[in-house]
């Protein structure tokens, strides 16, 4: 796999991409953190036997104080995650290493060094970037 091995000045120290880059970097992690959420969910969800997947209403006083509770029903499935950042091994949903590597690009993008030595290079090429912020439709 190919780096990207520049360091930029801004005024705050030296970053490893340029501002359109690490926009791209911002949105692609950010898509990620909303998948990681919407899988846990769904995980959630069909760790419970059926006839736990239901919702309550509580049933309030005229203090305003919980005194109960009603069956709403059942609780509809969550809806689905972007599979594209995720692989399906057995039964599970695991993070493959491209999240890893997000993950390292995203800070190493976000936070500024104070030599160009220090700054470490991104391990996502310009053109996976590019792909992935094309899936995530951004």
């Amino acid at each position: 796999m190919e780096t990207t091995e520049k360091s930029i000045e801004t005024k705050w120290g030296f970053v490893a991409s340029d501002y359109d880059t690490y926009k791209k970097i911002k949105a692609i992690n950010y898509e990620l953190l909303k998948q990681r959420i919407k899988r846990a969910a769904e995980d959630r969800w069909w760790r419970k036997e059926e006839q736990n997947r239901v919702s309550y209403r509580w049933i309030k006083n005229e203090q305003g104080q919980r005194v109960g509770k009603i069956l709403q029903g059942p609780t509809p499935e969550p809806p689905k995650h972007n599979p594209s950042f995720f692989a399906k091994i057995g039964n599970k949903w695991s993070d493959p290493r491209i999240s890893d590597l997000i993950d390292h690009d995203y800070r190493a993008a976000r936070y500024p060094k104070a030599t160009a030595g220090e700054v470490e290079p991104l391990k996502l090429t310009a053109q996976q970037i590019d792909e992935l912020h094309g899936q995530i439709g951004s």
